[in-house]
């Protein structure tokens, strides 16, 4: 293991101690002021509520954003970097596992931004707890109880979504035009048949 690789390990583990310690100093005394008003309930499920909302969306889309890159990085047989050695520029082939490693990386870090807020947890709390109102709709014949409680939880889940596709089809979109599976050539727009597929599926 060469220092710089020690050293930017250093750096990255040093980064999430420091990340995760705000965090938990900052559910510390969220805890202490709701206990103080004497709402340690409301705090409790604020907090699970919104850890189950964060994990759920954060592995599905860490899940959806790997196999959609994995697609791509399978469209790539090698990668050559230049790599110069006194006056010899000689090319160096990027070993397999550290694509997938970028691309495990790259998935985790779109999972991490692309994760619900926080400030959705009342929607997700009430979709769970929502009672029936026993009284239906004559419309689309739902019972009440379905507008009020899941309704609004659906709706956001369903914008998330939307946007979760459009941003993981707009970095599949960008890595394909990296390669030449997808190019602009003779004034026409080249799309080989595995990105028809991929975009297809």
């Amino acid at each position: 293991m060469t220092k710089r690789r020690v050293v930017i390990g250093a750096l990255v583990a040093a980064a999430l101690v420091l990340s995760l310690g705000r965090w938990a100093s900052e559910q510390y005394t969220d805890s202490l002021w709701y206990a103080a008003l004497g709402a340690s309930d409301v705090w409790h499920a604020r907090f699970m509520n919104g850890m189950a909302l964060r994990i759920g969306s954060f592995l599905f889309a860490s899940v959806f954003a790997f196999v959609n890159l994995y697609a791509v990085r399978q469209s790539v047989v090698s990668l050559v970097l230049p790599r110069r050695i006194a006056n010899i520029e000689i090319g160096e082939e990027v070993p397999s596992r550290y694509l997938l490693f970028v691309t495990a990386a790259l998935a985790v870090a779109l999972g991490a931004a692309l994760a619900l807020p926080g400030d959705v947890w009342p929607t997700a709390l009430l979709a769970r707890i929502g009672r029936p109102f026993t009284e239906t709709d004559p419309e689309f014949g739902a019972d009440l109880g379905f507008f009020v409680y899941w309704l609004p939880f659906e709706t956001e889940l369903y914008y998330w979504a939307m946007l979760l596709l459009l941003v993981v089809i707009g970095v599949v979109i960008l890595l394909y035009a990296l390669t030449p599976s997808l190019r602009w050539t003779r004034g026409s727009l080249y799309v080989s048949s595995y990105v028809r597929r991929h975009f297809t599926m």
